[in-house]
C-alpha cells in the first residue's frame, strides 16, 4: 500500500531530476552559445582582416600607377636637346665593346714577318708577302691597316655599331668618332630659368589665386589651382583639407559670400630649384555681410611645384592674424 509520504518522496526525486535536466540543458545552451559567439567573432576578425590587406593592396597599386606617371610625365617633358645628350652618351658607352670586337682578328695572328724592301717600289705595290705600303707609312701601319679593313667580323662590327646608332662603313673608328661627335654638338643641356625670371611666375601664380577666389560664385576656378595631392589649413576650416572634394567643398561655401576678394599686403618669395618655391606674406580677406563690409587680416604660406601643366599649390596655410594687445 503506497503511502502519503511515498508518493511525496516520489514527487520530490522527481522535481530534483527535472531541475538536473533542466541545469544541464542550459549549460549544453552555454556551451553552443560561446562557440557561436567565438566563431563569429572569428569570422568577423577574419573578414576585417582581409578588407585591410585589400585596402593596403589597393594603395600600393596607387602608389605605383601615380609613381609611374609622375615618371612618364618627367619624361615627356625632356627637350630634344636632351634626349640628343642622352643618346650621345650612350653611344660613348658602346665604343669600349665596339673596340673590342674591332681588335679581336689580332688574337688568331701566332707570328708577323715584315719585309722592308727598303723602298725600291714605287707608290703602293705589292709586296711579295702581299702586305701593301705606301709613301704616307711604313709597313707596319700598312699592316694593322690591312688587318682592320680585311678583319674576318666585319659583318658583326657592322651590325653592331648599326644598332648602336653609328653610320656604317669601312673605317669603323671614323664611324665611333663621327657618331658621337655629330650628336655631342646638339646635345646642349637648356639653360636653366633665371632667378628673376621663377619669381615673376610665383607673383603671377599668386595673383591667379586672388583673381580666381574673387571671379563670383564658381570654385572651380580657384580650385583647378591646386594639385590633386595638396593640403589646405584653411582660415575658416578648423580641420586640414586633404583631399580635392574637401578643398572645393571649402571654396563652395566661401565663395557663397558677397564681393569676396583676398587683397595681398606682403609677399616673399624663396626658390627651390627649377622646380619648387615658397611664397608667404600676409593679406586680408573682406566680403560683405548683412549690409557692412567685414575684412580679416590673415597669413599665408603656398608651396608650389611646377608641373608640365604649370605651377600648382601642393601646401597652403592660411590663418588669422592674432590679435594685438
Amino acid at each position: 500500500m503506497i503511502t502519503a509520504a511515498a508518493v511525496a518522496e516520489a514527487q520530490r526525486k522527481k522535481e530534483v531530476e527535472l531541475v538536473e535536466a533542466q541545469r544541464e540543458a542550459q549549460k549544453q545552451a552555454i556551451a553552443i552559445t560561446v562557440a557561436a559567439e567565438a566563431e563569429k567573432d572569428a569570422a568577423q576578425n577574419h573578414a576585417l582582416a582581409v578588407t585591410t590587406r585589400a585596402a593596403a593592396n589597393l594603395r600600393n597599386y596607387e602608389a605605383e600607377a601615380e609613381g609611374q606617371k609622375r615618371l612618364n610625365e618627367a619624361r615627356s617633358t625632356l627637350s630634344s636637346a636632351l634626349i640628343d645628350f642622352d643618346l650621345a652618351k650612350e653611344r660613348l658607352r658602346t665604343i669600349p665593346q665596339a673596340l673590342s670586337e674591332t681588335v679581336r682578328p689580332l688574337e688568331k695572328i701566332g707570328e708577323v714577318k715584315i719585309i722592308d724592301l727598303g723602298g725600291g717600289l714605287s707608290g703602293r705595290a705589292g709586296g711579295g708577302n702581299g702586305i701593301a705600303s705606301g709613301p704616307a707609312g711604313g709597313p707596319v701601319d700598312g699592316l694593322l691597316g690591312s688587318l682592320l679593313a680585311y678583319r674576318a667580323n666585319a659583318p658583326v662590327i657592322d651590325r653592331l655599331l648599326a644598332e648602336a646608332g653609328f653610320d656604317g662603313g669601312s673605317n669603323p673608328l671614323q664611324a665611333l668618332v663621327s657618331g658621337t661627335h655629330s650628336s655631342a654638338s646638339h646635345a646642349e643641356l637648356p639653360a636653366p630659368a633665371k632667378p628673376d625670371q621663377l619669381q615673376a611666375e610665383i607673383h603671377a601664380a599668386l595673383r591667379e589665386w586672388t583673381e580666381a577666389l574673387a571671379d563670383g560664385h564658381d570654385e572651380g576656378l580657384v580650385t583647378a589651382l591646386y594639385d590633386k595631392d595638396a593640403t589646405l589649413l584653411a582660415t575658416f576650416d578648423p580641420k586640414p583639407l586633404e583631399t580635392p572634394a574637401e578643398i572645393a567643398g571649402y571654396f563652395h561655401k566661401l565663395t557663397q559670400n558677397p564681393e569676396l576678394k583676398a587683397t595681398m599686403q606682403s609677399e616673399k618669395i624663396d626658390l627651390f630649384g627649377d622646380a619648387a618655391a615658397v611664397a608667404s606674406g600676409l593679406y586680408t580677406f573682406s566680403y560683405r555681410k548683412d549690409g557692412q563690409r567685414v575684412e580679416l587680416p590673415a597669413r599665408y604660406t603656398f608651396v608650389y611645384r611646377k608641373t608640365p601643366h604649370g605651377w600648382t599649390i601642393v601646401r597652403h596655410h592660411s590663418s588669422a592674424l592674432p590679435a594685438t594687445h
